[in-house]
This record gives C-alpha cells, sequence and structure tokens, in this order.
C-alpha cells in the first residue's frame, strides 16, 4: 500500500460544475477532515471539512446549490467553520458526469491532505500500485496532473520515521533518548556527537537532513 499524494488543476467544464471559481472567490480554502459517507452510483459525499473565508465574508455567502449543502456549522473559531457538508452534483444536468464519477469507485482509501485553495488543489488517496494507477488515470479525465508525491504506508507509529536513512533514524532516534529536544536541551550536538562516535559537523549534517525530510514528509500537500 502507498499514499499518492497529488496537486491538480481542475478542467473548465470541472471548474464549471463544481462552481470552483464563484467558491474560491469568497473561501480561502477548504480542507479535508474526514469523509464519513461515499457513494460514487449517486454521486453523493457526506464530508467533515474545515472552511476558511476570506475576512469579509461569512459562511453564508457562500453558494453551494446545486452541488453542496452544509448541513450544519459544528464549530466556529473567527473565519474558520468546521461543517458537516453533503455533496451530490448534477447528473441531470451535465451528460457524462455520472459515468465520470463511477470511474472513481476504487478499492482505495480517500485520506488528507485533501484541500481547495486559490493556490492549489491537492488530493491523497491509499492503495495498491494497481489502484493508484486505475486513480491516476481517472484524475486525468477531470484534471491536469501538476505534482504527485508517493509515500510508503505501513500503518505504524515507527512510519513517521521511514523517510530516512539508517544513520539518520539512529541518530534523530538517540537524540530523543539522551534530552536533545528536550527545553532546555540536556544534551548539546558536541556531547551528542561523541555518545554516536561521529563528528560534531556530521552530527548536524545528519540532523538537520533528518528533521528536514520528516517536516516535509508529515506536511506533504500543505
Amino acid at each position: 500500500m502507498r499514499k499518492a499524494i497529488i496537486e491538480i488543476e481542475f478542467s473548465n467544464q470541472v471548474k464549471e460544475i463544481a462552481k470552483i471559481d464563484t467558491i474560491l472567490s469568497k473561501v480561502e480554502s477548504i480542507e479535508l477532515i474526514e469523509i464519513l459517507k461515499i457513494d460514487f452510483e449517486k454521486g453523493l459525499k457526506i464530508v467533515l471539512s474545515n472552511i476558511i473565508m476570506e475576512e469579509v465574508y461569512t459562511i453564508d455567502d457562500i453558494d453551494f446549490s446545486e452541488i453542496a449543502e452544509i448541513i450544519t456549522i459544528l464549530k466556529r473559531d473567527g473565519n474558520k467553520y468546521t461543517c458537516l457538508i453533503k455533496g451530490q452534483p448534477p447528473f441531470s444536468k451535465y451528460k457524462g458526469l455520472k459515468d465520470l464519477s463511477k470511474k472513481f469507485d476504487l478499492n482505495i482509501i480517500w485520506t488528507t491532505p485533501s484541500i481547495l485553495s486559490k493556490e492549489k488543489m491537492v488530493i491523497s488517496v491509499i492503495g495498491t500500485n494497481e489502484e493508484l494507477q486505475k486513480f491516476l488515470k481517472a484524475i486525468k479525465l477531470a484534471a491536469n496532473i501538476i505534482k504527485i508525491s508517493f509515500q510508503e504506508t505501513n500503518f505504524e507509529w515507527q512510519s513517521v520515521l521511514s523517510c530516512l536513512t539508517d544513520k539518520q533514524k539512529e541518530l534523530v532516534i538517540e537524540a530523543k533518548k539522551m534530552g536533545y529536544y528536550n527545553y532546555p536541551r540536556r544534551i548539546d550536538t558536541n556531547k551528542l556527537a561523541k555518545k554516536v562516535g561521529i563528528s560534531k559537523s556530521t552530527a548536524i549534517e545528519h540532523l538537520r537532513k533528518a528533521e528536514s525530510r520528516i517536516i516535509n514528509n508529515i506536511f506533504a500537500g500543505y
């Protein structure tokens, strides 16, 4: 199983159907939290999402008519609304839309990050290599793919370290054990380097590269 994080640009037809440009004229971003129900035969989606509005607008200014309905607003924090949303595209109005929807009925897990904003649209899914290839083929019918990144997915707590080399992983784990990441630190880079038997400059290089990889891995797509 692998996770694919795909940055896309929807076709003009999809933008028109989903009213993307209209929505983004008032919305800063829509971020998926969780998919609660999905039915590709009916085109039905029930999702939990964070909607961040532009400062001069409120959630009442969004026109979701024909494509979606805000079932309830669970929480508001300034211009961010946590909402339960039911989406259902207008199959009867657009020929071929139902057939397109069915092509996404695959044995995959829809996951996060999945974000719609003025800057980009990101979709993330988990599946086998075969299913991910089918998904990418389906995506190309509705959008241009800008960028793809893949991550190994083993569903274990150690997986966050899977992006590191063996030396980087060993040093980061030792640094954590010795209190390097405590505040204040219980050990400095010089002592940590001596502890694992490498030079200070090598330790700094390994730590910085490891930290960068972990951050980029965790926040891929954001």
